[in-house]
């Protein structure tokens, strides 16, 4: 590294990255990613919009970014929140390394992107850029919770900081200063947010937070305010010999673990979504003879909300493994169908969900405690169905879950989960032009393009 400290050599880094460095694997992955997250994100407006509307009219600002769904302007960082809020909410958001943090920096990018009149192309590297920042940073953290997870989220505003100041065009200074005063703040760790159920509606103010902060660091950065420097290395949060490993021309994680979702769920609940389909298909299981499915993965999916039985409310249908699971196998199309009130209230829905329960994986479970599942393709899951014809067991490991790198969603997937969502939103024909407009972000001369359709 030189003479440069660690925060220096990275933001020098990525001041000299330009679109032309990126493999061409890298634009695709970041094409796709931020195109699913314009779609997932109409699903959240369908169902939680109001209070974060209400919040984001009154406040407002300066008009220049597009809230998604409603098409009122307000400023960058608050229209970049409320967006990828929205695709929060939906538990549809890519599931790669990170903490899912995939969708505030993809709305952060598109938010000042239109504020400034940005290309896709220097949208994309952008976004591809802290994207990868946040999984090396995740993979460095030392702290870890009760249940093996990282523990801190100093480094979430820090990458949402990375992304707009890339856009403003700042050099090495510019960032470390940017960086700088985004460390200043840190949201709550994980182990702190499950303790206040953030699946009841305290954790979706997240992304609305961090998106604003993180604006708000590069906008005082190019402002002239100055922050402290240098500090990556001045904190014991995270492993310094790991952060210095940041690639961001290579873009690994971008390319190699940036996972997309068929269906709702966490990527734990997808993969069983899958195993149990694909048990039920191989073995032609009538889904009326189950008597019991389990699945077999980390305990902490035996906690609240991923365990619940019953669930009655929009977050709690989000989240619970048993009820997803019971819907894809009684051949409910994945979205909002699984979550609206008749579905929540639908008793046959629910007696299937109570023969769903979530067991432990020996390996995954010690792969959580020793923190090497952070990220890992390689974490394994099983699902057991028990018939009156007999017991039917089938594994796998994340890296073959359906909308991961290695076993990616088709095209014509993408395109039916984003048409599914956003015509529910704004009409078919309205849905359709949006899609056609952010297939291909990079290729965009300016996102106002995209944004204009928002």
């Amino acid at each position: 590294m030189g003479n440069d400290g660690l925060t220096s050599t990275i933001s020098r880094a990525i001041a000299d990255v330009r679109f032309s460095d990126l493999e061409s694997y890298v634009v695709t992955a970041t094409d796709r990613a931020i195109m699913d997250s314009i779609g997932i994100a109409h699903m959240g407006y369908e169902f939680v919009k109001e209070p974060f509307l209400r919040f984001a009219t009154q406040v407002g600002g300066v008009p220049e970014a597009t809230l998604l769904g409603d098409r009122g302007r307000v400023s960058a960082g608050l229209a970049a929140g409320f967006n990828s809020t929205m695709a929060y909410n939906s538990n549809m958001m890519e599931s790669g390394p990170g903490d899912h943090l995939f969708d505030a920096l993809a709305h952060t990018g598109m938010a000042m992107g239109e504020r400034l009149g940005s290309s896709g192309r220097d949208v994309v590297t952008a976004v591809a850029m802290a994207y990868e920042l946040n999984a090396v940073f995740y993979k460095s953290a030392r702290a870890k919770d009760r249940h093996g997870y990282v523990n801190t989220k100093k480094h979430t505003p820090v990458c949402v900081a990375v992304c707009a100041g890339k856009l403003l065009g700042f050099d090495a200074d510019q960032l470390n200063n940017a960086i700088g005063i985004a460390w200043m703040i840190e949201p709550p760790a994980m182990d702190l947010s499950l303790k206040f159920n953030v699946f009841t509606g305290l954790g979706s103010m997240y992304n609305l937070t961090i998106c604003q902060l993180g604006t708000q660091a590069a906008l005082l950065t190019r402002s002239g305010v100055e922050g402290p420097r240098d500090t990556m290395e001045k904190d014991g949060l995270y492993d310094r010999e790991s952060l210095a490993g940041y690639a961001p021309a290579e873009c690994y994680h971008v390319a190699n673990e940036l996972h997309l979702k068929p269906w709702l769920g966490s990527r734990t609940s997808t993969g069983a979504i899958q195993l149990a389909l694909e048990i039920v298909e191989e073995n032609r299981i009538p889904v009326d003879t189950i008597d019991q499915v389990i699945v077999n993965a980390h305990r902490f999916y035996q906690n609240y909300p991923f365990g619940c039985l019953e669930p009655r409310s929009y977050f709690e249908g989000l989240f619970s493994v048993p009820w997803i699971i019971a819907n894809a196998l009684l051949g409910h199309e994945s979205g909002p169908a699984w979550v609206v009130p008749e579905a929540l209230n639908d008793e046959k829905r629910h007696a299937l969900a109570r023969k769903v329960v979530v067991g432990e994986h020996p390996e995954a479970v010690a792969m959580w405690a020793t923190g090497r599942a952070l990220g890992n393709p390689d974490v394994p899951i099983e699902v057991v169905i028990r018939s009156g014809d007999g017991e039917y067991r089938k594994s796998m490991l994340y890296r073959q879950i359906r909308g991961s790198p290695e076993n990616p969603m088709s095209e014509g997937e993408l395109a039916a989960k984003f048409l599914r969502l956003a015509g529910r939103v704004r009409g078919s024909e309205a849905a359709h032009a949006l899609l056609d407009a952010s297939k291909e972000i990079s290729v965009v001369d300016d996102v106002r393009e995209i944004t204009a359709r928002y």
